[in-house]
């Protein structure tokens, strides 16, 4: 007994998944080299911008303010450098004082109080940014005491190796 192995005729074809989307074969028409990588260095430097999988991004030097953003800061950039955590302390107890301000003046006027918010929300953005750049320099003070660290470990391995060394030559001088 032999068994038909077309499929019946006056079923339609019907796939399982759906046709690709038309682009698919648009990217096929030039040829099978259009797929190859024109370039294959990943990150290529030019003029402070990276080219990375063709497209040129641009990494400025200056970070970016508050100011940009449309948030006035509480703070100036000169003093910043000097006395970072004395910025962060002053915007902390302004932002505790705010907040203390907010419940007496919802007390009093109740319809008002979208004023103050605006102080308190001003404040929590100088506070989260100046968090957030306390971060990076966190990590940097992190690995320069990691790398003190590994240099410390490393001269002492070595002085236990010149401190062997010797030993074992005092050892071959005595025979």
């Amino acid at each position: 007994m032999e068994e038909n192995k077309d499929p019946p005729q006056d079923e339609p074809d019907i796939d399982i998944f759906p046709a690709p989307p038309m682009f698919i074969y648009k990217q096929f028409e030039a040829g099978p080299n259009v797929l190859d990588p024109p370039n294959l260095e990943v990150v290529r430097q030019r003029n402070h911008s990276y080219c990375l999988f063709g497209e040129n991004i641009r990494f400025d030097k200056q970070e970016p303010g508050l100011e940009q953003f449309g948030v006035k800061e509480l703070f100036k950039r000169k003093d910043l450098k000097k006395n970072y955590e004395k910025a962060l302390l002053r915007i902390v107890f302004e932002m505790h004082e705010a907040s203390i301000g907010l419940f007496t003046f919802l007390r009093e006027n109740p319809s008002k109080v979208h004023l103050k918010l605006e102080d308190v929300r001003l404040m929590a953005n100088n506070l989260f940014y100046l968090l957030n750049n306390l971060r990076r320099k966190q990590s940097l003070l992190y690995l320069e005491a990691k790398l003190k660290h590994q240099i410390e470990m490393r001269k002492s391995a070595i002085n236990k190796i010149t401190k062997k060394v010797n030993e074992l030559k005092a050892i071959c001088d005595e025979q």
